[in-house]
């Protein structure tokens, strides 16, 4: 999506009257050191860097893992970190590394992914409701193998 005010609005129904709510959509921000991660190892800590993003937007990192399909109920967990765009990187502590579901040996492919981007969100007001929020997010990802 392109930077600059979006106006949103909705038509309401029988539940939810009609509303607008306007966003800012940030300039994206470049993951810098995509190409050098190709692992979680849930041993230790992981540093994320990116240039760019806007202050007053948060930048959001994702990390998930899954037992893959080889054995059943399926595992999986998720994380998720917000750091200020200004600050150019940021650790993922091995204790949160730790929580991961491991990718299985015998699974060809990874098992997890990870994504780094922004987060914009603002108040909307719609009758009826106490709080209401619209909210963009624009995250790059890849697929990881978790060890």
């Amino acid at each position: 999506m392109a930077p600059g005010r979006k106006s949103f609005s909705g038509p309401g129904g029988p539940d939810v009257a009609a509303f607008t709510a306007d966003l800012d959509v940030n300039e994206s921000l470049v993951w810098t050191n995509a190409t050098t991660i190709e692992s979680m190892q849930r041993s230790q800590p992981l540093q994320v860097a990116w240039t760019g993003g806007t202050a007053g937007s948060q930048v959001v990192i994702i990390g998930t893992s899954s037992s893959g399909f080889t054995s059943f109920p399926v595992e999986s967990a998720t994380f998720q970190c917000l750091a200020e765009p200004q600050a150019g990187s940021f650790t993922v502590p091995r204790e949160v590394l730790n929580e991961m579901i491991p990718s299985p040996a015998a699974t060809p492919v990874p098992t997890g992914s990870l994504g780094v981007g922004t987060a914009t969100v603002s108040s909307a007001r719609l009758p009826g409701f106490d709080q209401t929020f619209v909210g963009y997010t624009d995250i790059t990802s890849k697929s990881v193998r978790v060890f």
